[in-house]
C-alpha cells in the first residue's frame, strides 16, 4: 500500500489533480497495481510488492505527475 499525497492542503484544485492522477494511472496499466482508491486530497494505491516493488511504483508516480488536465 502507497499513499500519494501531492500537497498538505485541502481544496477543491488538489482534489481534481487527485481525481486526474488516478484517471491517468489507471489508463497506464501498470503491472502489479491492484487498485487505486482516491480520496479528497490523496490517492491510496494497492499493488503487489512482488510483481511492483515500491521504487518502481513511486517512479512510475513522478513520470505521471502532474497528470494532465480533465476534460471540462
Amino acid at each position: 500500500m502507497l499513499t500519494y499525497r501531492p500537497t498538505p492542503e485541502i481544496d477543491a484544485e488538489v482534489n481534481e489533480q487527485v481525481i486526474a492522477l488516478e484517471e491517468h494511472v489507471q489508463g497506464a496499466a501498470i503491472p502489479g497495481l491492484v487498485e487505486t482508491v482516491p480520496t479528497y486530497r490523496s490517492l491510496l494505491l494497492l499493488f503487489d510488492p512482488a510483481i511492483l516493488p515500491r521504487a518502481t511504483l513511486r517512479r512510475h508516480l513522478a513520470a505521471l505527475w502532474p497528470p494532465p488536465p480533465r476534460p471540462a
